[in-house]
C-alpha cells in the first residue's frame, strides 16, 4: 500500500479536462467513461482520458499533460524505487471515475492524497488532502478525508 501526492491545481486541470470533454479514451479494453487515469509505467501520475488529449505545454505537445506524484516522476531522483515502493514493480492503468473526484474536488483542498491498495482483483483508493482555513489572514491545512471503494 502506498501514498501517493498529487497537486491540487495539476489534478483539477486534468479534471477539467475531461469533465468538458465528450468522448473517452477506455484503459485495456476496458469501456471508456469520464475518467482520469492512474498510471505506472515510466513513473506514477494521473492523465486525464478525455478525447481530445489535454496537451503537454511542457516541450512535446504530441503527448498527454500529467500529474505526477509526488516524487514518482522520471525528472526526480530515485523516482523508479519510489514508484515501486509504493505501487509495485507492474505496469498498470486504472480507471478513476470523475464522480471519485467531485467530492475531493469540492472541499477546497492543497493537495490530494490518495493511498492506493492493489489487490489481485481489486484497486481500493483512499483520498485525504489538506484543507485551507483562514485564521488571523493566515492560511493552514486542516486534514480531511474518505475512502473509495471499487
Amino acid at each position: 500500500m502506498g501514498l501517493l501526492k498529487f497537486d491540487y491545481d495539476e489534478v483539477r486541470e486534468l479534471y477539467d479536462h475531461a469533465l468538458s470533454c465528450e468522448e473517452f479514451k477506455g484503459a485495456y479494453g476496458q469501456k471508456p467513461v469520464p475518467s482520469l487515469f492512474l498510471v505506472h509505467d515510466q513513473g506514477v501520475y494521473l492523465m486525464s482520458a478525455g478525447i481530445p488529449h489535454l496537451p503537454n505545454t511542457a516541450g512535446k505537445p504530441e503527448s498527454s499533460k500529467v500529474a505526477y506524484a509526488e516524487g514518482c516522476s522520471p525528472d526526480d531522483d530515485d523516482w523508479w524505487d519510489e514508484a515501486r515502493r509504493l505501487v509495485g514493480g507492474d505496469d498498470f492503468a486504472e480507471v478513476l471515475p470523475l464522480n471519485l473526484f467531485e467530492q475531493v474536488l469540492g472541499l477546497g483542498l492543497v493537495d490530494i492524497r490518495i493511498t492506493v491498495n492493489l489487490g489481485a482483483t481489486r484497486l481500493t483508493v483512499s483520498y485525504t488532502g489538506c484543507k485551507k482555513t483562514q485564521k488571523k489572514k493566515k492560511t493552514k491545512a486542516a486534514p480531511v478525508g474518505d475512502d473509495l471503494d471499487f
